[in-house]
């Protein structure tokens, strides 16, 4: 090779070295730092979602299922509209169920409960009168109060803050103040539930032969005589547990007892995302976060500007709870990443958003419901996080709950029904699944992608 050729291509060599370098560093500190920021984000997207996250969490007074109850009691209706259900001679189901539940809670305490004339006495605990398991529990000349004010009775066990098992049998009828579409006992109940505890009903038919109340009409009737009249053991408990003992304790001689809870297990929820989508960094989901959320990077958007995600949602019900049927809604908060931190934009997502409105699916221990997002690229910053705020109410509630109810209890024909049970049911669920259930089935559910 000509040697001033040779000193020329070294020269041109070791100039152009540096340069090689330089942008190999340089090239190394870019995608460092996108690294770098990826990570910020993400980390600034989880606190975010924590921080929404926990003004969604329930807040609800917690109990210890495994607290021992320190004491049972049993309060009978004493009222004069509950006299045919007993027979001292023939016992009837009443009857059996007064016998049997002693055996069921050993060492209970009985009342008869109720109060002898319209006006009220001025101590609860005038209401009831400590009994003994006899024969007079079985004769109608035991029920001849003239009334029985459930709300304060309900509201004197709501104010002993000890683990006291209680069981009201009672026939289930209950009136309307003038101006009121709610009996005072249901919000009663709601404030039992709200200090964490658990309110059960079960659900008994017996003969019956006397006397009839009608609470449509408000007046006795003149005696009736059917084979199967409802009545009803409202169970407060401070724990699920103590009310599912207590049931499997009664099943075995009552086999057609209906069991109706409330209680915060009585359902559950979870979010999937199907597996298999493209370009996902990093997620948290439960049990491990209290909220579900994704990243995605920016091979979101390799193929369109847009990406359709399914999310799908699973409701858990018990067969005891009356709603057999959840609704769910969703509505949208969205942020940018502005300065190195989440804004939120007040118009909402970007051009080119929508979703799909959750579908409602099955019925009976598993419902089912979806949605479907189409995330656009949003060109006007480097990260979007898009709070998804998912919302449930109730569907429906279990149309055999119609066969207990009447809204005309002034016939006999429907004397083996019970006045307006129905509608006394929906309202308490309403209340319970405000106070211990609506935040539980209605996720937190986040998505943060990198649109660059």
């Amino acid at each position: 090779m000509n040697r001033c050729l040779e000193l020329s291509t070294c020269r041109d060599k070791a100039k152009y070295r540096p340069t090689k370098i330089f942008l190999f560093f340089a090239l190394f500190l870019a995608l460092s730092g996108t690294g770098c920021q990826k990570s910020r984000v993400a980390r600034a997207s989880r606190d975010l979602a924590a921080n929404i996250a926990n003004t969604r969490t329930p807040t609800g007074v917690q109990v210890d299922e495994a607290i021992p109850i320190i004491e049972r009691r049993v309060y009978i209706d004493s009222s004069l509209s509950m006299k045919g259900f007993v027979n001292a001679e023939n016992h009837t189901t009443f009857d059996e169920l007064l016998d049997e539940i002693g055996n069921a809670l050993p060492g209970c305490r009985l009342y008869k409960y109720g109060q002898a004339s319209n006006t009220a006495p001025p101590n609860v605990s005038e209401l009831y009168t400590q009994i003994g398991f006899g024969r007079e529990i079985h004769t109608p000349a035991f029920y001849s109060l003239a009334y029985n004010p459930d709300d304060r009775l309900i509201d004197s066990l709501t104010k002993d803050a000890r683990p006291v098992l209680s069981v009201l049998v009672t026939d289930g009828v209950y009136s309307e103040p003038e101006g009121s579409t709610s009996p005072p006992v249901v919000d009663a109940i709601g404030r039992w539930m709200q200090s964490g505890r658990v309110f059960g009903i079960f659900a008994f038919t017996s003969s019956f032969n006397g006397p009839f109340y009608s609470e449509r009409h408000r007046a006795m009737l003149p005696s009736f005589s059917i084979p199967a009249r409802p009545f009803y053991a409202f169970v407060f408990s401070p724990t699920e547990r103590a009310f599912t003992d207590l049931e499997e304790k009664l099943r075995p001689r009552f086999q057609n007892i209906r069991s109706i809870l409330f209680s915060k297990n009585v359902a559950s929820i979870t979010v999937t995302v199907p597996t298999g989508t493209r370009a996902l960094y990093s997620f948290k989901s439960p049990p491990s976060s209290p909220f579900y959320w994704r990243m995605y990077d920016a091979d979101l958007f390799s193929q369109t500007n847009s990406a359709l995600i399914n999310y799908n949602i699973n409701y858990s019900i018990s067969s005891a709870y009356p709603a057999n049927q959840f609704k769910t809604d969703l509505n949208i908060d969205y942020y940018r990443w502005e300065q190195n931190k989440f804004r939120k934009i007040d118009t909402g997502p970007p051009a080119g958003f929508k979703y799909d409105r959750p579908a409602g699916a099955a019925i009976e221990n598993s419902a089912a419901s979806g949605f479907a997002v189409t995330l656009p690229r949003d060109t006007s910053s480097d990260y979007g996080f898009y709070d998804f705020k998912i919302s449930a109410s109730i569907g429906s509630l279990r149309p055999d709950l119609l066969n207990l109810s009447t809204r005309d209890d002034g016939v006999r024909e429907n004397a083996g029904k019970t006045y307006r049970f129905f509608e006394f049911i929906s309202a308490v669920t309403d209340v319970h699944f405000k106070t211990q259930l609506a935040a539980k089935v209605s996720p937190a559910v986040f998505v943060t992608v990198a649109n660059h």
